[in-house]
């Protein structure tokens, strides 16, 4: 894990991804740190409209594509970002609308092809 100067894992003007309201991770920059003003040596991030974020509330964007395509060749998640692409719908009641599309499953299945 990378750590900056100030020892954190974000900076300001790095990318991170947070959890918004509606329970999806959302890309954004990092536009403030803040450190903790009390004793518990918390630092709070502000992330696109998003205010005092813990470190557990967002994530760097390279963990989301581990969590998605695993440890596989750079390439290869390339040519299955290509194929998932090709793939998704965005409208509602489709079988492959992105929000109900099984995207690991999908991913898993283009590694045994």
């Amino acid at each position: 894990t990378k750590t900056y100067g100030n020892g954190e894992d974000f900076c300001v003007g790095g990318w991170a991804e947070y959890l918004g309201p509606d329970m999806t991770w959302h890309l954004d920059m990092v536009y403030k740190v803040l450190p903790s003003t009390d004793q518990n040596s918390e630092v709070y991030y502000n992330v696109g409209p998003r205010r005092r974020l813990r470190r557990y509330d967002i994530r760097k964007p390279q963990e989301g594509l581990i969590r998605i395509f695993g440890y596989r060749p750079w390439v290869w998640q390339q040519w299955a970002m290509l194929k998932l692409e090709e793939q998704l719908r965005f409208q509602q009641g489709n079988h492959h609308d992105f929000e109900r599309f099984k995207i690991p499953l999908y991913v898993r299945d283009l590694w045994f092809e």
